[in-house]
């Protein structure tokens, strides 16, 4: 069961906005600019640029208001969230797991490395899924 704080959440954020896509896009922006991604909360903390009780090593987070709340996920975790608030909007979305190989790093050929999450909602009008990384994926 969603939270209602998250609902309220959504419909702050999404409150300056008319159509489903600048919805959209309005959730994903404030992802990316306050759920930090794990490996950066990581990279701050230890520049000593923020401090946090958050150990981004071991994210055990079994809610979606446990990412909303905590502001850091891993990059499954932080498209998670966004799928959550969109569907919110009842709009459909779904999150996607893909995988990476050495040789797409150049290294060693054929071995797996990880899997890496994004997320994707769907377009009525074109009939499609349309990927919607969160630009703050990476590392900064």
């Amino acid at each position: 069961m969603i939270k209602p704080f998250l609902f309220d959440a959504v419909t702050s954020i999404t409150k300056p906005w008319k159509t489903p896509y600048e919805k959209i896009k309005a959730l994903n922006g404030w992802i990316d600019k306050n759920v930090l991604h794990n490996d950066v909360l990581k990279e701050k903390f230890l520049k000593g640029e923020i401090k946090t009780t958050i150990d981004p090593d071991n994210l055990n987070y079994t809610k979606l208001s446990d990412i909303y709340v905590n502001r850091c996920g891993d990059c499954v975790m932080r498209p998670a969230l966004f799928v959550g608030m969109c569907r919110i909007l009842k709009v459909p979305a779904r999150v996607l797991l893909v995988f990476v190989y050495y040789n797409y790093r150049n290294k060693t050929e054929g071995l797996l490395d990880g899997a890496h999450g994004t997320s994707e909602v769907y377009d009525p009008d074109r009939r499609e899924w349309i990927q919607t990384p969160l630009t703050g994926e990476t590392k900064e």
